[in-house]
């Protein structure tokens, strides 16, 4: 998981609960699907030796020469999850709000561990959004 993603709760029940399975998440709110969506890199998951995170490890160096959001990002995961068939019932999506709790583009609902609890109580965990890879232009978050 990104660096600038906290845990608000342990996970080990659900990694437990999709053993086998490559797990991301809906990069918006569940009123879209994953299809309709996208996914997004900042959360991703697996049991140890998973194959289909090997297939990625070995997919991006062959995208070394593309932006960085179809290189590694969301766009590249979408692609290569959903639109391959060899990954069909290899993967599942959690909902928007377990993993990411606050929408990218406003992300000061909470400013401590303790507040993101109480605002967001089923959120496994929470993401700040910070995008640290626009460097310059990354925005600077509250709390570390």
């Amino acid at each position: 998981m990104d660096m600038d993603i906290t845990c608000l709760q342990p996970f080990g029940t659900m990694l437990d609960e999709h053993y086998g399975k490559f797990i991301i998440a809906n990069q918006y709110a569940s009123n879209r699907t994953i299809v309709e969506g996208a996914l997004a890199n900042a959360f991703m998951a697996s049991s140890p030796g998973l194959e289909l995170f090997d297939d990625i490890f070995h997919e991006l160096p062959l995208r070394k020469e593309l932006n960085v959001l179809l290189a590694t990002g969301g766009k590249f995961l979408k692609r290569f999850i959903l639109y391959k068939p060899a990954n069909k019932g290899k993967w599942i999506g959690l909902p928007f709000e377990l993993i990411y709790a606050q929408e990218w583009t406003n992300n000061d609902l909470c400013d401590s561990i303790e507040r993101c609890q109480m605002q967001f109580p089923e959120a496994i965990t929470v993401s700040f959004w910070t995008h640290t890879w626009l460097g310059a232009n990354a925005q600077d978050h509250k709390w570390q």
